[in-house]
């Protein structure tokens, strides 16, 4: 069914997701001193999974740094939380919970777009 995801969902992506490629795609907020694994990214924004251990507060727009595969490094890029959720629940308390951010980007300029392009390209299994 078109608009529809394989799950059934709406699909409201306007640019489809890449699966990231390499050890070193990585989403950096030091608004919140934290750093997670890179799942996905397209030109409308990324998911990325991440260890916390207490609950977090509810996510607060701000801006983000992207770390990718051959030192390439995009700063100060304007996100929004659009979704945080648990994906696994640990047996023992004392580990950490694995969650899942999904973010979105802010309005980019030129030169913004041109830098998420070429680390989509070089971070990305679609090339």
């Amino acid at each position: 069914m078109e608009g529809y995801s394989e799950r059934g969902f709406v699909e409201r992506r306007k640019h489809p997701r890449l699966k990231t490629i390499g050890d070193h795609a990585m989403v950096v907020l030091p608004e919140e001193a934290l750093v997670g694994e890179l799942v996905d990214i397209s030109m409308g924004g990324l998911a990325f999974y991440y260890s916390a251990l207490p609950l977090r507060e509810e996510p607060r727009p701000q801006s983000g740094t992207l770390v990718g595969n051959d030192d390439l490094w995009l700063q100060e890029f304007p996100i929004q939380t659009v979704q945080d959720f648990v994906v696994k629940i640990p047996v023992f308390s004392k580990r950490p919970v694995l969650r899942r951010r999904c973010l979105s980007f802010g309005p980019l300029s030129d030169h913004q777009e041109s830098l998420l392009e070429q680390y989509i390209w070089l971070n990305t299994t679609e090339q």
